[in-house]
């Protein structure tokens, strides 16, 4: 104790710390010599080596985020003698006069709507079919035996949308329920674009077109198969060719590319997101679950995401993983859609820090309801404790929402602010551990 006493009294931290390593490995603190010194310094001087190389890429990677951008972009425009904000302020002006507008031509044809059904209804009562040699006339009203569909009003938001996406966005929303096989095929037509450099490789081929469509309009009697569907498209879609990164894609597509835009904000409709998620949701690879058994299209998620990206293909029905991978470079394909299928509820996300990083865990809906903390625990567990061979008790690894330490059968409520916490007596602080997972990451395939 006296020698800790003197060494605090020095103000000699290196000493402190080392008598701190030997205590904890249940040996006497004794004199520190030189040789201990120079050791205990070249490992902290590594570790901070490694820690200033993390916070490099860290800050290498905020450059180049649109933050960044935006940010420098309003310095470029001030230092021109531009007024950033007073220029955003008028444009999401303008977009609130278009969403305005959006509103008064809505009210504009629900009044036209009501006009031509009431002339219809006058025509169609003096015009009753007679019937039989007695000219004994059938009573009709079409009101009586029409359904009246009442149109939805959501907000359009997407900046930027031409006046041709908003008028697309509002068809797809009011022909949802009465065409489905129409709004389904934009929907796909949109997926195969908005998929990065390549579409998902269902849609790679027309075969694959033709055989997710059969499987798609299944639910809808009386559709028919893809090529007399696509003799009947509606205006906005046409068979035709575009550019997609390095790849020249052919088949079914947007007859404009902005027309992209408009299919975004329809996506946020609830009609037009239910058909969404089942367009999505057959776009997975064909496989068997051993679990259940189940045949059919797998649901890709990211395992994990945040700190490492692993992606895998899980079984819908029953939630087991038949199959992870790691992908490099910009995202593509089936994985470039992950963000839709998020928004859309086809996947949920369970979200809890580690020493500040946030991490990110992708599941059946039906799983992330019945989460429970002990549940995310051994998900972080196999996805990066044992991966990367860091030998952590489980009891060392605990769950809070904010500070406070939740049981391991508590459910997790989304709203939680949920961090990971590791034991005083781990060996290592969950900063040294987000550290080490980290370093061991970035090394994963090399020798």
């Amino acid at each position: 104790m006296a020698r800790a006493n003197a060494a605090y009294e020095k103000g000699d931290l290196t000493a402190l710390e080392v008598m701190a390593e030997k205590v904890g490995a249940g040996e006497p603190p004794g004199e520190v010599g030189p040789e201990e010194r120079r050791a205990h310094l070249e490992r902290r001087t590594a570790t901070l080596a490694r820690i200033a190389t993390s916070l490099a890429r860290e800050r290498d990677r905020l450059l180049r985020s649109d933050t960044h951008r935006l940010r420098e972009e309003a310095r470029r425009r001030e230092a021109a003698g531009e007024d950033f904000l007073a220029r955003s302020g008028a444009e999401l002006a303008e977009e609130s006069e278009a969403a305005w507008a959006d509103a008064r031509a809505r009210l504009e044809r629900l009044s036209k709507v009501a006009r031509d059904v009431a002339r219809a209804r006058s025509i169609a009562m003096k015009e009753l079919t007679r019937r039989g040699p007695t000219g004994a006339r059938r009573a009709f009203d079409p009101l009586l035996e029409s359904e009246l569909v009442r149109l939805g009003a959501a907000r359009l938001e997407r900046s930027r949308a031409t006046a041709e996406a908003r008028e697309l966005a509002r068809t797809l929303e009011a022909r949802a329920a009465a065409a489905p096989a129409e709004v389904a095929l934009t929907i796909l037509a949109f997926f195969a674009e908005d998929s990065g450099g390549r579409p998902p490789d269902a849609l790679a081929s027309p075969e694959g077109w033709a055989a997710r469509w059969d499987r798609l309009r299944a639910a809808w009697p009386g559709t028919p198969d893809l090529t007399r569907t696509i003799a009947r498209m509606p205006r906005w879609l046409a068979v035709g060719a575009r550019a997609q990164a390095a790849e020249v894609v052919a088949g079914v597509q947007l007859a404009e590319a902005e027309l992209a835009a408009g299919v975004r904000i329809a996506l946020e409709r609830g009609a037009v997101a239910r058909l969404a998620r089942e367009v999505l949701a057959a776009l997975g690879p064909d496989g068997t679950c051993e679990a259940c058994g189940a045949r059919g299209a797998g649901l890709h998620l990211l395992r994990t995401r945040g700190l490492d990206e692993l992606n895998g293909v899980a079984c819908p029905g029953c939630g087991a993983v038949l199959r992870s991978y790691w992908r490099y470079g910009e995202a593509d394909g089936l994985e470039a859609l992950a963000p839709h299928a998020l928004r859309l509820g086809l996947v949920a996300e369970a979200t809890a820090q580690l020493a500040g990083t946030a991490l990110g865990f992708q599941m059946l809906p039906s799983e992330r309801a019945a989460l429970t903390a002990a549940g995310l625990r051994r998900r972080f567990a196999e996805l990066y404790l044992a991966p990367y061979g860091v030998e952590l008790p489980a009891e060392a690894m605990g769950l809070a929402d904010r500070r406070v330490e939740l049981a391991p059968g508590a459910r997790l409520d989304p709203a939680a602010r949920l961090r990971f916490t590791v034991a005083r007596d781990a060996g290592l602080t969950a900063e040294e551990l987000l550290e080490l997972l980290r370093a061991r990451i970035e090394r994963r395939f090399r020798p």
